[in-house]
């Protein structure tokens, strides 16, 4: 093959490319690199964050907890307005938490006057995991009415489940009245 200006022009523009081509590969590889490293140092970055806020999170407990209404009936009237039934009363508290415990801080029972007719608690007083604490109103204590209540304080140290907070009310016998009562959550913690 002869060498001639028309064979030069085609070989000079084979190493142009050639070297265009070097240099767009070279190019390609340092941006690659260069987000490569930005990556790099975003996600140090982040690790970083979080390792902050979790060391300044130590220091902070997390409580929970919520304030229960649970409408409790002490008596009740019968079709004939002149006669009622009395009810005995069980405030059930039952901690549905497999695993962590809660705490009571106050169970009060209330009138259909609003009127306190009983404290429950002087201390604070702990549920374990699954546990059940009880609190009850003899039949005898006709105080409540139609319109009677408990409000129940209670909190945790971490985020649990929800108790089931109830009243259970039974008629004497030989009837056997029985109702029961949820406990509707009045203000959350």
């Amino acid at each position: 093959m002869k060498l001639n200006k028309a064979n030069l022009s085609i070989l000079g523009y084979i190493i142009l490319l050639i070297i265009l081509l070097i240099l767009i590969f070279n190019v390609g590889n340092r941006v690659s690199n260069i987000t490569s490293s930005l990556d790099d140092i975003q996600s140090e970055q982040v690790e970083t964050m979080n390792a902050i806020r979790l060391e300044s999170m130590k220091d902070i407990q997390v409580r929970t907890g919520q304030e229960i209404y649970v409408p409790a009936y002490s008596t009740l009237k019968t079709d004939d307005s002149s006669k009622g039934v009395d009810f005995s009363i069980t405030l059930s508290i039952r901690n549905t938490d497999p695993t962590n415990e809660i705490e009571i801080r106050s169970v009060d029972y209330y009138n259909s006057n609003g009127e306190r007719f009983k404290r429950f608690l002087t201390d604070p007083m702990s549920v374990k995991p699954m546990g059940t604490k009880d609190f009850s109103v003899a039949r005898s204590d006709k105080f409540g009415g139609s319109g009677g209540n408990f409000y129940v304080v209670w909190v945790a140290d971490t985020l649990v489940t929800e108790p089931i907070v109830e009243a259970i009310m039974l008629g004497p016998a030989p009837h056997g009245y029985s109702l029961i009562s949820p406990g509707r959550v009045v203000k959350s913690k």
